[in-house]
């Protein structure tokens, strides 16, 4: 029986190969259809995707979203996710 990836896990598209290596990655995609709002980082987010995905989510797990949604902004959840920088947040079923 193949393995999958949590829902909330960004490979969850990704499929899994001889039962034992992550194929090429498969981005999830995102169903925006605006409805998404805007955010200004705040400092206690400033480089913790984690904490804010807990603010929208009430999970940690879905730190990608935000690197999904904002392409032109954030490459790097860790070093790109500044202090009053302003990004879109997708409605949770926009992915899930």
């Amino acid at each position: 029986m193949a393995r999958k990836y949590k829902e909330t896990s960004p490979y969850f598209s990704t499929t899994i190969v001889n039962n034992s290596f992550l194929g090429f990655w498969v981005p999830r995609e995102l169903y925006l259809d605006g409805t998404e709002e805007s955010y200004k980082i705040e400092s206690q987010y400033e480089n913790r995707p984690d904490l804010l995905s807990y603010k929208f989510y009430k999970t940690t797990e879905l730190w990608w979203v935000f690197m999904e949604a904002n392409p032109d902004k954030i490459f790097d959840p860790l070093s790109d996710l500044k202090s009053g920088l302003i990004i879109t947040i997708p409605h949770r079923g926009a992915f899930l």
